[in-house]
């Protein structure tokens, strides 16, 4: 509610409640005499018998305790589900929902908690931009009900215009509202959308530059020789199979003066 509805709001309520007190008594008495709470304290003043009745009332009905009736209670005031946290209606097909559900994981295959977050706002929003167009469909299949008979005397086009025209007359503010609530809808699903491309292009930039920098690693990093040992030095606190390599290293050749 804007400010101004606000304050209006609160004007009818104050005047409302000065017709139900009616006029002030005119006195000349002494404040002290007759003060401002005593016409209030008289008008809310209730015998003891009806106290104890209200209260034992009261104690008919307290709500839903079960979780089961509060989440049922939660939904009393639900219209259309085009906001806040209900996405499915207890009317609505689930099959169907889970259906989309699996075809957007599938289309964007989300790989990070961020990603996973709008895609499924992504879903949830398509799922209500489908019930604007539902709602609005049957709006004016209750409007061709209702003005069925009002327009025989035409032909068929300008029969099934005038039912449009007069179904739209008496709904326009339903109307106006569920398109205001389609913008409303898509604005969500383009600036989801945009994020995560965003965030995908930046998963996969980042995916590839590591590729390329382990390539470039491997490529600097020189092959293993399991066999070399290097001559004139003894690793006593080397493996067992590590020493035995020596064996298969070649002697060296003997010189002239060696043989002699």
């Amino acid at each position: 509610m804007t400010p101004r509805q606000v304050r209006r709001a609160a004007e009818r309520k104050a005047a409302k409640l000065a017709r139900k007190a009616g006029p002030a008594p005119a006195t000349t008495a002494a404040p002290e005499l007759a003060p401002a709470t005593q016409p209030a304290e008289a008008a809310t003043a209730i015998s003891p018998a009806k106290l104890a009745a209200n209260q034992a009332n009261a104690q008919l009905s307290t709500g839903p305790r079960t979780e089961a009736g509060k989440q049922i209670s939660s939904l009393n005031a639900l219209k259309t589900a085009l906001t806040g946290k209900t996405v499915l209606l207890p009317t609505d097909d689930r099959a169907a929902y889970e259906t989309l559900t699996t075809k957007l994981l599938n289309d964007f295959r989300p790989a990070t908690p961020d990603e996973r977050t709008l895609v499924q706002s992504l879903i949830d929003t398509t799922w209500r931009h489908q019930r604007v167009q539902n709602i609005e469909f049957a709006i004016y299949t209750k409007g061709s009900l209702e003005f069925a008979g009002q327009f025989d005397h035409l032909n068929l086009d300008a029969r099934n215009q005038m039912i449009q025209l007069e179904t739209f007359l008496k709904y326009e503010k339903s109307i106006r509202n569920l398109n205001t609530q389609e913008a409303r809808l898509q604005r969500k699903l383009c600036k989801d959308l945009l994020e995560l491309e965003r965030l995908q292009a930046l998963r996969h930039q980042q995916e590839t530059e590591k590729q390329a920098l382990l390539a470039r690693r491997a490529a600097k990093t020189p092959p293993s020789q399991p066999n070399y040992r290097p001559v004139g030095f003894e690793f006593s606190n080397l493996p067992e199979s590590v020493r035995n390599t020596r064996e298969l290293a070649p002697e060296p050749a003997l010189t002239l003066e060696q043989a002699a």
